[in-house]
C-alpha cells in the first residue's frame, strides 16, 4: 500500500467512526487534520533523518501528504527532538 492509499483509508476510517460515534460532529462541515511525527532512524536504520526523507520511504511520504491537503508527515530528527517538534507544530 502506498502513502496516498494509506491517507485515504485513514481518512475514511476516521470519518466512519465520527459518523457512528459522534454524529453531531459528523453532521458539521469539518476537516480532519493529521500530523504524523516520525523519526526516520526508528523506521529504518538505512535512512538518514538529517536529510528529511529517506530514499526508500520518500514515495510513501509524498503520496501521504499529497493525497489529502490536511495530512502532514513531519520528520522529527533524533529521538530527543521529537517532543520539541510536536510542541512546535501543535498550536491548539
Amino acid at each position: 500500500m502506498g502513502g496516498a492509499e494509506a491517507a485515504r483509508r485513514h481518512n475514511k476510517a476516521v470519518s466512519e467512526d465520527l459518523t457512528t460515534n459522534h454524529p453531531k460532529i459528523a453532521a458539521n462541515d469539518y476537516q480532519l487534520v493529521v500530523r504524523l511525527f516520525v523519526c526516520l532512524k526508528d523506521i529504518s536504520p538505512d535512512n538518514d533523518s538529517t536529510l528529511g526523507f529517506g530514499r526508500v520511504s520518500s514515495p510513501f511520504f509524498a503520496g501521504f501528504t499529497k493525497a489529502i491537503p490536511s495530512f502532514d508527515w513531519i520528520t522529527t530528527g533524533a529521538k530527543n527532538e521529537v517532543h520539541a517538534r510536536v510542541r512546535g507544530k501543535c498550536y491548539l
